[in-house]
């Protein structure tokens, strides 16, 4: 698992992007979200696992880190 915070998440469009620690920006879909919630504030910590896809890196099984 990766930690990271949530850069921006829009709810209406159901995606958003994970700042990693190196910097580097990570896109997430509400599907990866592993909670029921579906939803997280900018600014939040989460963890996540990287799946590389034909695009590139993308986070799944996201969950709040608290």
């Amino acid at each position: 698992m990766t930690i990271g915070t949530v850069k921006w998440y829009d709810e209406l469009q159901g995606y958003g992007y994970i700042l990693q620690m190196d910097g580097q920006e990570i896109y997430f879909h509400y599907t990866a979200i592993a909670e029921s919630q579906k939803s997280f504030a900018v600014g939040s910590t989460v963890t996540y696992d990287l799946i590389e896809t034909r695009l590139g890196l993308e986070a799944s099984n996201v969950s709040s880190a608290a």
